[in-house]
Formats: structure tokens, C-alpha cells, sequence
């Protein structure tokens, strides 16, 4: 995790670099100074993990997490051990390879129509998958949207701060932890300072991207509106350089900084590009910029 120095060190999500040589996303790391890399399994080959790792050493970057992209698996999806063994213990494994610890995972929709039955539904899926994991590996789970319309309910604890606090306080254990992502809140309708405040003693990573609420006759020509946040019950939101969309991020940092800065094991901030691609470079070297003055900001401000 890059756990040292909070606000001064920033990762980037490798999430929309799929299709790209890595040596693509290692470039774009050195070019903006950024210090590590929220890893996909698609940016790099399984039988490349000890070239990736040499390439990751000599580039001076860091692991945050590694992904278990939803459309392969989702904390409370059908699990047994052939399950486990075929789907995810060869992306465990090339994980435990890279020396990264921390999974980040995603909530399936429960199968109930209730957030509270949703909430120990989702207890019981990570307690089996505890059982199958290595004791080293640890979860973390990202609040996120309905993009698939199947939740119509709204009983997914992923989209609750209320419900991702009991699930993860339940365990009251070190190889839990969530992934806040303010973006995603604003997206299914829950104030993203208010949900930092019900979580933020169990939050070990940081997403850092921004959005606004997709309105055709007003958007329609912007480039960004190529990519959507899709959320089925609150509508669709559209991408903007972090701190000119829905999010008042300077108040949002201040407050996640005030709380962290001096945490022996803070969080760890990454830049989450969620783009088209043609206009990721962009996305990135604005959002970068901009998040960086805003940082200053806050530390220019009285105390």
C-alpha cells in the first residue's frame, strides 16, 4: 500500500489502460510523478508476472491493490472450492506473485430484496471466502453503482455507508478494509461527506475522480459524454476533470486530509481515470494538475 506520506503520494488506477503496452501506463505514472499503480490483471500477461515485477522495481512504482474485475467475480456470487480454484486462485495467486496483498473487490446485488438481509448476506460470502483465501491476502471493497439495473431495490450494502460500515465492522480485522470512492456516491445519490464520516476508520484507499449529472440538451456535445456513470436508479453522470463536477473536492480533501495526515497507516490516494479512452491522457494531466493545486490549497489555509 503506499501508506506513507498521505497527500504526497499518488497512485493511478490502471483500470482503463486494458489494451495498452504496459510500459503505456509505467510512462504515464513517471510523466505525472505519480507513485504506484491500482493494478488490473490486464495490464499485464500471467507468464510476463517476473519481467512486470522487474519492470515495476526499476521504475520506482508500487502495488496499491489488485482488482478482481466484477465481470469475473463479485463478493457474494456463487463460491465453492471449484469455483474458487478455476475463477479466482490463479488471480490470487499472480497477486501474492507481485508482492500485492490487498484485493479490491466488488458487492454482487444480493439475492433478497432487503439492505439488512443484503448486509448478512454479504457477511456470509466474505467469511466463505476467508476460509479460501491465504491469511496474508486481504479484501477491500469499493462502494459502486447499480450499472447493471439489477439491483432495483437498492439493497446492495455497496451503495450504503451505513451498510458497508456494518459489514466491515463486523470483522473487526486488518484484512478488511474499504475503497472510497466519492464519485460513486454522488452517482447513487448519498453525500460523499457524509459517507466519509461513517466510514472513514475503515477506509484504506482513496479514489480520486469527479462527475456531474449527464443532461442531454447541455452535454450532449461535450467529448466526455462518450462514457457515462451509469447508475440505474439515479441516472446516468458524466466524467469531469476532478474538482469542476458535482464533487467540492477542497472540502472533501480537507476533511479526509484532517483526518489522516497523521494516521500511522493512511490511506492511500489514487487518481481513478474514468474516461474514454481517446481522452485519457487528458483526463489525466488535468485531473493530476488540478487535484494537486487543491491540495496546496488546503495546506495553504489557516489552522
Amino acid at each position: 500500500m503506499l501508506d506513507k506520506n498521505f497527500g504526497s503520494r499518488l497512485g493511478i488506477s490502471g483500470y482503463f489502460f486494458k489494451g495498452s503496452d504496459n510500459a503505456e501506463l509505467f510512462r504515464t505514472c513517471q510523466a505525472l510523478g505519480l507513485s504506484g499503480i491500482d493494478l488490473w490483471p490486464w495490464n499485464f500477461e500471467a507468464q510476463e508476472i517476473p519481467k512486470f515485477s522487474q519492470k515495476l522495481k526499476k521504475s520506482g512504482l508500487e502495488l496499491v491493490t489488485f482488482n478482481i474485475p466484477g465481470s469475473v467475480f463479485r463478493l457474494g456470487d456463487a463460491l465453492d472450492s471449484d469455483i474458487y480454484s478455476r475463477v479466482l486462485k490463479p488471480l490470487v495467486d499472480s497477486s501474492r506473485e507481485l508482492g500485492c496483498f490487498e484485493l479490491q473487490m466488488y458487492c454482487a446485488t444480493p439475492s433478497v430484496g432487503e439492505k439488512e438481509k443484503g448486509v448478512n448476506e454479504l457477511i456470509d460470502a466474505i467469511s466463505k471466502l476467508f476460509e479460501m483465501l491465504p491469511d496474508e491476502m486481504a479484501i477491500v471493497l469499493e462502494n459502486n453503482l447499480d450499472q447493471r439495473g439489477d439491483d432495483p431495490n437498492r439493497c446492495n450494502p455497496s451503495r450504503s455507508p451505513d451498510a458497508l460500515y456494518k459489514v466491515v465492522s463486523n470483522f473487526m480485522s486488518s484484512r478488511i478494509s474499504l475503497c472510497f470512492d466519492a464519485a460513486n456516491f454522488v452517482a447513487v445519490g448519498v453525500d460523499p461527506l457524509v459517507a466519509f464520516n461513517q466510514i472513514k476508520n475503515l477506509i484504506s484507499v482513496v479514489h480520486v475522480k469527479d462527475c456531474i449529472e449527464f443532461k442531454p440538451e447541455e452535454h450532449r456535445d461535450r467529448s466526455e459524454a462518450s462514457f457515462l456513470f451509469c447508475d440505474k436508479n439515479f441516472g446516468d453522470f458524466m466524467p469531469t476533470i476532478v474538482g469542476s463536477g458535482s464533487l467540492d473536492w477542497q472540502v472533501l480533501y480537507r476533511e479526509v486530509n484532517d483526518h489522516f495526515k497523521n494516521v500511522i497507516n493512511p490511506p492511500s490516494l489514487v487518481i481513478d481515470p474514468f474516461i474514454h479512452v481517446d481522452l485519457l491522457d487528458w483526463w489525466c494531466i488535468e485531473s493530476v494538475a488540478a487535484f494537486r493545486q487543491i491540495q496546496a490549497r488546503v495546506a495553504e489555509e489557516p489552522k
